[in-house]
């Protein structure tokens, strides 16, 4: 009796321990921490990653997008990020792109669009990008989610297949006043907050990283409201935008604090002092997002 007793509780407390080790690993994942609050379920995420890259590993950069990503030139070879990731010691890094104005990421998948065709060929290709990074039309992941998740899913196959690692590139609410606004949000803070869940979702589905640009918008402004990331259509960033734009994504992807950086581009010392230590607190501390819109 003894014996069966010993192995009664043998066996249960391996049962237990498995379920343990099961409800861990179900609550883990792209770096994002699920916590119970009032508003209902949040995720962490968007923190840089754990370490930073190798200055000198040669590194070939994709992104993909439309005039969120090609403004004051963020995406060119000798671009924003470009020139910033020179600047902290990233020689090897060498950045392409593939843009056009207004798409949404499904035309980018089709090969029947000429911008489709491009991607496709440079996904498919036998000389591998390192790091492919993606960017929705501003509206869709609210207008329409399931197209957004779908053509995520998409990409995720193909850049997987290339060899490489996907990124979302989040972006934000239009600017308060902005006659397109009210259709997507109650404000330039709330539109961004359902960009942001829907980016995040999709990220925690596939395991991929979130470049939370549109959250550091969102910080920016209620920070440093005296400088302005608008251009004047209310929608699109000015250079000041993509500074902070081209910061939070190498800050996110190349797992290097901006703060300890100094590259100022176009803007006065102080204004990129305080943008820079927006895109720290972003890439270093993460943002909460609520969960998955429907």
């Amino acid at each position: 009796m003894k014996h069966r007793s010993f192995v009664t509780k043998t066996i249960t407390l391996i049962i237990t321990g498995i379920m343990l080790i099961a409800l861990t690993a179900a609550g883990t994942g792209c770096r994002s921490r699920r916590i119970d609050g009032t508003d209902g379920d949040l995720q962490e995420v968007g923190r840089m990653i754990d370490a930073p890259r190798d200055p000198s590993e040669k590194l070939r950069v994709l992104l993909i997008g439309n005039s969120f990503t090609y403004c004051n030139d963020l995406n060119q070879s000798n671009g924003i990020f470009a020139r910033i990731a020179k600047n902290a010691g990233y020689e090897g890094v060498r950045v392409n792109s593939i843009y056009s104005g207004g798409y949404h990421l499904r035309q980018f998948l089709d090969s029947s669009d000429i911008f489709g065709k491009q991607v496709l060929g440079a996904l498919g290709s036998e000389r591998k990008y390192d790091i492919v990074v993606i960017q929705e039309q501003s509206a869709t992941p609210i207008a329409d989610p399931e197209e957004f998740y779908d053509s995520c899913r998409r990409f995720k196959e193909l850049v997987d297949k290339n060899g490489g690692e996907l990124w979302l590139y989040a972006t934000w609410g239009y600017k308060d006043g902005c006659p397109d606004l009210p259709a997507f949000g109650s404000s330039s803070a709330d539109m961004e907050m359902k960009l942001r869940s829907a980016y995040a979702s999709i990220a925690a589905e596939l395991g991929i990283g979130v470049v939370c640009a549109g959250a550091a918008f969102t910080e920016s402004t209620a920070k440093n409201p005296s400088i302005d990331l608008y251009d004047t259509d209310l929608k699109h960033p000015s250079p000041e935008g993509s500074y902070l734009v081209a910061w939070t994504m190498f800050g996110t992807i190349f797992g290097v604090d901006p703060a300890t950086l100094s590259y100022y581009g176009t803007l006065s010392g102080s204004d990129a002092s305080k943008l820079r230590a927006v895109a720290s607190s972003i890439v270093t501390e993460g943002v909460r997002v609520k969960r998955r819109i429907e």
